[in-house]
């Protein structure tokens, strides 16, 4: 392509081999090639960056040859409405603190989709069996699996990529057991924005509080991995508090948890 001439671009190639694209912007142009068989046949010369990619170029070539101001259209990034946004690199939905690698990406405010990852969460497991638990005490332990759609599971297994799916409930478990992994608890206090002081002379107490879905009976509750108490629906427990980093964790009913960061500081 003409080097004055800023191209981003992407190249695809679909699984059997069944079509290749190649998608880019320029100057003030979109351009998608996409090249395959409409009856679906496979051909293994469908590969985005050796079929689509010298169309996606030769058209490109093609335009700016005819369009010599084209090179002076190219945009600059800091006039654009973007922002760059932390997002998990896995699934490209926005960072949670249960994400293992974060990276940041372009984001078009009031037009981009805004949808926290729910790929990768904390399971509470039986330290006994590591199968997962439905009752929670000093026994539970918290371990990150990832919770694929079956699709996108068959397409790794078939790539021979390994995923931490996560294993089975323990047999004590009733097989009623509610294994809906929507509508977590949501930590209400304490909250992470804030730092909680602990007075040396005196006790501090802070309240420990969650919303939880309409389908949970009674919540669990975990400082780091040592189980500190459980409480019934809208009705909080409270912790001595001691100056330290924490990880608080609730757990409802139905093994589902979420989990806050704890920052409590010494004061006279």
């Amino acid at each position: 392509a003409n080097p004055s001439i800023k191209v981003a671009w992407k190249t695809g190639t679909s699984s059997g081999y069944r079509d290749a694209w190649s998608v880019g912007v320029f100057g003030p142009y979109v351009l998608a090639v996409w090249i395959g068989d409409f009856s679906g046949k496979s051909n293994p010369s469908f590969v985005g960056a050796q079929s689509a990619a010298p169309l996606f170029f030769a058209i490109i070539n093609a335009i700016s040859s005819q369009q010599k101001t084209l090179a002076s259209l190219n945009y600059d990034l800091k006039k654009l409405n973007l922002t760059k946004v932390k997002v998990c690199d896995a699934s490209g939905l926005l960072a949670t603190r249960s994400c293992p690698q974060v990276i940041s990406t372009w984001f078009i405010p009031g037009k981009s989709p805004i949808k926290s990852d729910n790929i990768y969460r904390e399971v509470a497991i039986d330290k006994k069996t590591q199968l997962r638990a439905c009752h929670f005490d000093q026994n539970t332990e918290f371990k990150l699996y990832e919770f694929w759609p079956s699709d996108l599971l068959k397409l790794f297994a078939q790539a021979g990529v390994q995923r931490q799916i996560p294993p089975a409930f323990n047999a004590e478990c009733s097989r009623l057991h509610h294994v809906d992994e929507t509508n977590p608890p949501k930590i209400i206090s304490p909250q992470a924005s804030l730092i909680y002081a602990a007075r040396l002379k005196q006790t501090t107490k802070i309240l420990f509080y969650a919303s939880v879905s309409a389908d949970t009976k009674k919540v669990y509750w975990f400082l780091d991995n040592r189980f500190i108490g459980e409480s019934a629906v809208n009705q909080p427990i409270s912790w001595v508090a001691k100056p330290g980093k924490y990880r608080v964790r609730v757990v409802d009913d139905q093994g589902r948890v979420d989990t806050q960061d704890l920052i409590v500081e010494a004061v006279l």
